[in-house]
């Protein structure tokens, strides 16, 4: 059967929309985005606030700032205030992204994703414990709130903070997971004024 010009016009234009339909429905389907990949974030700055007793203020700030990340510049340490010999203090610990403005808080990506998180110490000299006090949803330590005691002797001290990223494998063990991040904190625990 032979078409005429006209149907056979028709028919291409019905096949043309048929292609358009189907195309924009493919552009559609790969407009959708993957789920979001957690990609590891900058985190220039660590800072441990020491508290004592009841005060809402740190009795001591240890901060590890290094501005541009495993660049070439060195990172900085400063500490405010002293640690004192035969003290439990309750140590809390906040990472940021200060290359960022206004600078990003990680710390909340850490507590809104505390079961992929694990903060592990490692401790000599005058700090003679530090261990997580807080814990996530399965009941295993996160350690953005620690606590830290000091010797009844002074002198020198360190405390290194591992951050690992343990998506869905986080158990308590420091041994398994990303690290996100490793600062050690050197520092001298003197005795307490009379």
């Amino acid at each position: 059967m032979k078409m005429n010009p006209v149907q056979n016009l028709s028919r291409m234009m019905n096949w043309s929309k048929l292609s358009v339909v189907a195309f924009a429905a493919l552009l559609i389907a790969c407009d959708d985005d993957p789920e979001a990949v957690n990609e590891e974030e900058l985190i220039t700055t660590v800072q441990v606030d020491l508290f004592f007793g009841d005060s809402d203020t740190p009795s001591a700030t240890l901060k590890f700032y290094d501005e541009d990340g495993d660049g070439s510049i060195a990172p900085e340490f400063t500490q405010e205030g002293e640690i004192y010999t035969g003290v439990e203090y309750l140590a809390v610990t906040t990472f940021l992204n200060e290359e960022e403005t206004p600078v990003e808080d990680v710390t909340a990506e850490i507590e809104e994703e505390q079961n992929d998180h694990l903060i592990c110490f490692t401790r000599t000299g005058a700090v003679t414990s530090a261990v997580a006090f807080d814990e996530d949803d399965n009941e295993i330590p996160v350690g953005l709130v620690s606590i830290w005691e000091t010797s009844n002797t002074p002198g020198a001290a360190t405390v290194k903070l591992t951050l690992k990223h343990q998506p869905g494998i986080k158990t308590g063990s420091c041994d398994i997971g990303e690290t996100d991040i490793e600062v050690t904190f050197s520092f001298d625990v003197i005795q307490q004024p009379l």
